[in-house]
């Protein structure tokens, strides 16, 4: 299951000191992310969105900023991860769980 994917991520990243614990429940965590990139999706889906973001690059990177934070991560980890170029194979398909 993807949430003890990424609960155990977290502690590795808690234990490498590359995040802060934060609140007592790290699932809880994932589903915050969770819907606050399905809230900004879905408010760029009608014809007019319902609010106006501006930049695409700029509000992808905004708000990946700002989930990374929210579950912990320290700024040096987040830069060192948004930084950097993308993987060569991160054009390849993937499957994708959802709740």
């Amino acid at each position: 299951m993807i949430g003890s994917l990424f609960t155990a991520s977290l502690q590795s990243a808690i234990a490498g000191g590359d995040a802060s614990r934060i609140g007592s429940e790290p699932l809880n965590l994932f589903w915050f992310a969770h819907h606050t990139v399905l809230m900004a999706a879905l408010s760029r889906l009608p014809a007019t969105p319902c609010l106006t973001y501006g930049n695409a690059t700029d509000l992808e990177r905004q708000l990946c900023q700002f989930i990374l934070r929210g579950i912990g991560l320290n700024e040096a980890a987040i830069a060192s991860h948004l930084d950097r170029e993308p993987s060569p194979n991160s054009g390849q398909s993937v499957t994708a769980e959802s709740a």
